[in-house]
């Protein structure tokens, strides 16, 4: 499943860690907290979007991302 496989990533784990944790999180400060360029942590949260877990505002020039709390128990429960 395209779910199975965006999830078993660690970096992506790492994502979701990272933005439980802050509520909400500019690009560039996920960029550096995993050491990954634009470009991969970018392609790491639009798959995330994708899958609905993630979602990102607009605040100024930065865009910030956040966990859709729904998706992850919905994703947790299926998982268990």
């Amino acid at each position: 499943s395209i779910v199975l496989r965006l999830l078993a990533h660690p970096r992506r784990l790492k994502i979701i860690e990272l933005l439980e944790a802050e509520t909400e999180m500019p690009v560039d400060a996920l960029r550096q907290s995993l050491r990954l360029s634009h470009a991969a942590t970018s392609q790491h949260l639009n798959e995330m979007k994708r899958i609905g877990l993630v979602a990102s505002e607009r605040q100024g020039l930065w865009a910030y991302y956040y966990v859709i709390p729904e998706r992850l128990k919905e994703l947790t429960s299926w998982l268990s």
